[in-house]
């Protein structure tokens, strides 16, 4: 598939014109990963967002540092089409999860850097990226993780109550202690992934 149809599919990208999606696409950089390849870390500073071209990646949560014996938490497996990272585009914040290539995969990798130039020659583009609220109504995965009581689940539960309020549908990560969350989750249709 061309570069320019895979960015075409991504919803970021969806309102920007044929001209301007082809700029974009030849910015974009190959990049081969082997299997069991790491693509980023978790809290790693982002600066790129990638385009499966070809194989797979597995997207997760790494077990904490005091318990290394503990399995991932697995959030998504993104194949040829699928993109990730592409909240490094607009912010400094540190990856949320690691990504690691499950078997021989290229990606597409679309620098902070070259977008917003492409943004700054383009009127037309910068005018077209939907604002972040859109952004997460549409297009943002949202993994909330409580894994204790008391006032972190009270505010993953007002997180959720925000994330209703967007239509969106996040990802819940939390122990069977967290019964209010649990409850919310089920209430808005989240994805809920139990842990010890």
């Amino acid at each position: 598939m061309r570069h320019a149809d895979l960015i075409a599919q991504i919803p970021i990208f969806e309102g920007l014109s044929d001209v301007d999606r082809e700029a974009l696409a030849s910015r974009l950089q190959e990049r081969k990963y082997a299997p069991g390849e790491k693509v980023f870390s978790k809290d790693e500073k982002g600066t790129s967002m990638y385009v499966v071209l070809s194989g797979a990646v597995q997207i997760f949560l790494p077990p904490p540092p005091k318990e290394k014996d503990a399995p991932r938490v697995i959030l998504k497996d993104a194949r040829t089409g699928e993109y990730f990272g592409e909240l490094a585009l607009f912010d400094d914040k540190p990856r949320s999860a690691s990504v690691e290539a499950t078997m021989d995969t290229v990606l597409l990798e679309l620098t902070r850097e070259d977008f917003a130039e492409h943004l700054g020659r383009s009127k037309t583009a910068a005018q077209s990226i939907p604002p972040m609220p859109k952004r997460l109504e549409r297009d943002l995965s949202m993994t909330i993780i409580a894994t204790m009581v008391g006032p972190a689940t009270a505010a993953a539960v007002s997180v959720c109550h925000c994330l209703a309020a967007l239509q969106a549908q996040p990802s819940i990560i939390a122990s069977h202690a967290n019964g209010d969350l649990w409850d919310i989750g089920n209430k808005i249709g989240a994805k809920l992934h139990r842990v010890p």
